[in-house]
C-alpha cells in the first residue's frame, strides 16, 4: 500500500504475462487512480479508504504528485521468460563486479494461489529455486539466468540483493521482480497420476478451502458442503474407456447434528447422476477415512461431482479423490535394517499422528509433510520410546524455525507440554547459539564448525539421526555429530516419552519426510574388536609358543595373555598397537592346545580363544 508498482506484459502462448518491479513507495494513503499530466509528472489519488486498502498510521485519502528527478536511474527494465529461465533487461550496462559474481547475483523463490470463491486465496508451494548457468550480453545490459525447478501456475518472485551497480556505478533502483509465469517455453507436463486435490477442484455454491484439521493432503481441503448447491467437480483423466475404481479421502464429524451419523453426497459423472454416496462418520473432525466405489469413465477427459443436493445431509470434508486400485500416490519409504517407518510417506501412516496446538500438517505429493501456521505439535501416538536411534529428512525453503521434539509425555491439546517437560533439537537457518539448527534449544548449541561442514543449504533436504540413551541425546546432521547433550533437568525424563515435529507459526514452512525409529535397547554392546594368532616355533631345540593380540578397537584395552605355559598381562594396549609374548614350553614337543586372551575396557570383555597345532622340534 502507499506505492505504485510498474508492469511489463509480454505474450506467450498466445497469451498476455508478465512482471511488476516496485516502482515507488511511502505514499501517504493507498493508491487509486494514477495520470500523467502535461507536465510529465504523474498524479497519484487516494483510494479513500481504510481496513485493508489502507495502512496504520496513514490517510484515508490523499492527491500526491510524482516529478521526476533524474532520467538516469539503474533499474531493471524488462523480465522476459525464455525456455528454462528468464531474461532481464537493465537501463545500463551491468558492473564488472555483477559479471564477475553473475550466477550468484541472483534470488529466486516461486510459489502459487489458491483459487477460491472467497476474496483472495492462500499462498502454498513456496520453495526456493536455484540459478543454474547465467550468461551476460556483450553490450552487458542482458543477462540470460537458467533456473532449475520453474513451473507453469506459479508467481516467480527475483531479488538482486546489493551491491548490484550499472558500470557506471550507480546501484539498482528496484531489487525485485514478481513474474506471473502462466506458461513455460518448453515446459512439459508431468503424466496425470490420477490424483486430484479437492481443493484444487472447481468449487461449487459455497464450497470453501479449508485447512484447520490436519493430517489432509496437499495444501488443504474442501470445506463449507453445508449448503444444498455446494460440493466440488472434479476434472479428471483416463487412457480408456472403462469401469475404475473411485477413491474418497474425506473426514465427517458430528455437525450439524448432535450425534455421529453417516451423511449423503450426491455423485455426478460427466454430469450424470449415478446416485447417492453414502459418507460413513470417522469420528471426527481430524479424522480422514478412504472410501471406493466404482464409476464408468470416458476415454480422456471426465467432469466428477460431488455436491450437498436436496435429500442429502452433506457437511463433510473432501480432501482428495484418486482413480485406481491403489488409494495412496505414495508407496512406504524403504528404511534401514533394524528400523521401522513411522511415517513413510504413505497418508496411511499418518493415522498415528495427532496435532497438539495450533496449525496442521499437510502430505505433498512428494511424499513428505509440510507445516502450515502454528504453534503446533504433530506427535506420534502409538508408542513411547524408551532408548532409540529417531531418523528423518527435514528442509526449509527460507531462514524459517522448526524442531524435532523427544522425551515429553503425553501433552493433550498443549504443545507447550513439549516444550517445558522434553527437549527440543532446533531447525532455524540462524538464530542464536542455543536455538540454530543442530541446538538442544535453549539449553546447549551444536558444535558450529560441524553443523557449518555438514549443512546442506536452504532448499535441499537435511538428515537428522538423534540418538537418546540413558540422559544422553547425540545429534548427527547428516552422519555428522554435532551435538553431544546430557540431561541434568529434573523437569525433564528421558527414560521414557513420546516424539513429535513442530509447525513453528504463520508464514514459516518446514517439510519432513521418512521418519524412523530404531530401539537401541535391545540392540546388544558390540563386543571389543580383538585379533589373535598362536604360533608355535622352534628356538634352541625347545618349543616356543608365539601369543600375538591386535586391538583392532577405538579405545585402548587392557590384555591377559594366558598360556598352559604362562600368562602376561598389558595394560593400556592403544587402538591398531599389539600386545605380544613369546612363552617357553622348555621341552621339544607340544601337544595342540589353545591359547587364551582377554581383552578388556570399562565395563566390556572380550575372551578369545585360539588354538595352535602339536609341534615338534626333536
Amino acid at each position: 500500500y502507499g506505492g505504485l508498482q510498474r508492469a511489463f506484459l509480454e505474450k506467450v502462448d498466445g497469451e498476455f504475462q508478465g512482471a511488476v518491479f516496485r516502482h515507488t513507495a511511502g505514499l501517504e494513503v493507498g493508491a487509486n487512480r494514477v495520470i500523467t499530466g502535461p507536465d510529465g509528472a504523474l498524479y497519484v489519488g487516494g483510494t479513500g479508504e481504510g481496513g485493508n486498502w489502507g495502512e496504520s498510521g496513514k490517510l484515508r485519502f490523499g492527491l500526491q504528485k510524482l516529478a521526476t528527478v533524474n532520467e538516469d536511474s539503474f533499474d531493471m527494465k524488462e523480465m522476459r521468460v525464455v525456455e528454462g529461465g528468464f531474461e532481464i533487461e537493465y537501463t545500463d550496462p551491468v558492473s564488472d563486479a555483477v559479471v564477475a559474481k553473475l550466477a550468484d547475483a541472483y534470488r529466486l523463490t516461486q510459489w502459487r494461489y489458491v483459487p477460491t470463491q472467497q476474496y483472495g486465496g492462500p499462498k502454498v508451494d513456496e520453495q526456493p529455486l536455484f540459478v543454474t548457468d547465467a550468461t551476460v550480453s556483450e553490450d552487458r545490459t542482458t543477462v540470460t539466468l537458467a533456473v532449475d525447478g520453474l513451473k507453469p501456475g506459479h508467481v516467480v518472485h527475483l531479488r538482486s540483493p546489493r551491491p548490484f551497480a550499472s558500470d557506471e556505478g550507480a546501484e539498482l533502483l528496484s531489487t525485485e521482480a514478481w513474474y506471473t509465469l502462466n506458461s513455460l517455453p518448453g515446459y512439459v507436463a508431468p503424466a496425470d497420476r490420477g490424483w486430484y486435490e479437492a481443493e484444487e477442484a472447481q468449487p461449487l455454491g459455497g464450497s470453501s478451502l479449508g485447512s484447520d484439521h490436519s493430517n489432509y493432503s496437499g495444501a488443504g481441503f474442501a470445506a463449507g458442503m453445508q449448503n444444498v448447491g455446494s460440493g466440488r467437480t472434479f476434472a479428471v483423466t483416463v487412457p480408456e474407456a472403462g469401469t475404475y475404481p473411485l477413491n474418497l479421502r474425506y473426514a465427517n464429524g458430528i455437525h450439524p447434528y448432535t450425534e455421529l451419523r453417516a451423511k449423503n453426497v450426491s455423485l455426478y459423472v460427466n454430469g450424470q447422476k449415478v446416485g447417492p454416496w453414502t459418507l460413513p462418520t470417522t469420528g471426527d473432525w481430524k479424522v480422514w477415512e478412504t472410501i471406493t466405489r466404482d464409476v464408468d469413465l470416458v476415454a480422456g477427459h471426465n467432469a466428477i461431482t460431488l455436491r450437498y443436493d436436496q435429500g442429502d445431509q452433506g457437511n463433510v470434508n473432501l480432501d482428495v479423490l484418486s482413480i485406481g486400485q491403489d488409494p495412496d500416490i505414495c508407496s512406504p519409504a524403504e528404511v534401514e535394517e533394524g528400523y521401522r517407518g513411522i511415517f513413510d510417506g504413505t497418508l496411511a501412516s499418518l493415522a498415528d499422528w495427532k496435532l497438539a496446538g495450533a496449525g496442521t500438517f499437510g502430505r505433498q505429493d512428494d511424499c513428505s509433510i509440510r507445516t502450515n501456521g502454528g504453534m503446533g505439535l504433530l506427535w506420534y501416538t502409538a508408542q513411547e520410546l524408551e532408548e532409540y536411534s529417531l531418523k528423518l529428512d527435514w528442509k526449509l525453503v527460507k531462514d524459517d524455525n522448526g524442531g524435532v521434539f523427544v522425551g515429553f509425555p503425553n501433552p493433550g491439546n498443549d504443545p507447550w507440554v513439549a516444550v517445558n517437560q522434553g527437549y527440543e533439537i532446533q531447525i532455524d537457518a540462524s538464530d542464536a547459539a542455543d536455538r540454530t539448527t543442530g541446538a538442544i534449544y535453549t539449553f546447549q548449541g551444536a558444535d558450529a564448525a560441524a553443523v557449518t561442514a555438514a549443512l546442506k543449504p536452504v532448499g535441499q533436504w537435511n538428515a537428522y539421526d538423534i540418538r537418546v540413551e540413558g540422559d544422553r541425546i547425540r545429534i548427527y546432521l547428516n552422519d555428522v555429530l554435532v551435538n553431544d547433550f546430557t540431561s541434568t533437568d529434573p523437569a525433564r525424563d528421558l527414560s521414557s516419552g513420546f516424539i513429535g515435529i513442530q509447525n513453528h507459526g504463520n508464514g514459516e514452512t518446514v517439510s519432513y519426510r521418512n521418519i524412523r525409529v530404531k530401539d537401541l535397547a535391545a540392540e546388544p554392546e558390540p563386543e571389543l574388536a580383538v585379533s589373535v594368532t598362536v604360533q608355535p616355533k622352534c628356538v634352541a631345540g625347545k618349543v616356543m609358543l608365539t601369543v600375538r593380540a591386535v586391538n583392532d578397537d577405538t579405545v585402548p584395552v587392557d590384555v591377559v595373555l594366558s598360556t598352559p605355559f604362562g600368562k602376561k598381562t598389558m595394560v593400556g594396549v592403544l587402538p591398531g598397537k599389539s600386545a605380544q609374548q613369546s612363552f617357553s614350553t622348555r621341552s621339544t614337543s607340544v601337544e595342540a592346545g589353545t591359547a587364551t586372551v582377554t581383552a578388556g575396557a570399562g565395563d566390556k570383555e572380550v575372551v578369545v580363544e585360539t588354538a595352535y597345532d602339536a609341534s615338534s622340534c626333536g
